[in-house]
């Protein structure tokens, strides 16, 4: 089983993902990309330029950065000023992410595949046996339907 990720290795993981991405926009590697950030002395890249970075390569129809503590006026500002939504004190209040959700939402789709936990081996060999012969047009999910419709209640 694999262990959760800290809140510390998500981000450097995240950080390493934007690095990989700005090299790649300049077609280069990570370590000619990092150089040429250090050999220029105005570059700056703090936590806010890291966010519009991401939000500059990767360019998501909607960012919303969330943040457990409140956020400065001054750096609000900036990050709205890039088109990302603030959604700060979210402490550990599960409430506050409300919002998030709702925005999440409008970009679900259902999934394109089922998974299911099924006990009887028995069971599932045949629930996948039933898909094989859908999937190979041996029988249609309409007939399958017909056959089973006196058995349920659909």
């Amino acid at each position: 089983m694999v262990k959760p990720l800290t809140a510390e290795e998500w981000r450097n993981l995240w950080i390493q993902g934007l690095w990989d991405g700005l090299a790649e926009f300049l077609g280069v590697t990570r370590r000619e990309a990092i150089e040429e950030v250090k050999k220029r002395r105005g570059i700056s890249l703090n936590e806010v330029k890291i966010v519009e970075l991401y939000r500059s390569i990767y360019n998501p129809e909607e960012m919303i950065l969330v943040s457990k503590f409140g956020v400065p006026d001054e750096i609000r500002r900036q990050l709205e000023g890039h088109d990302i939504t603030v959604i700060d004190n979210v402490g550990f209040n599960i409430n506050a992410l409300n919002e998030v959700a709702h925005r999440i939402m409008k970009y679900a789709r259902p999934p394109d595949e089922c998974i299911f936990r099924i006990k009887d081996r028995g069971i599932a060999l045949l629930i996948h046996k039933i898909i094989e012969l859908i999937e190979s047009g041996k029988i249609s999910l309409d007939d399958l339907k017909s056959l089973l419709k006196p058995y349920l209640s659909m």
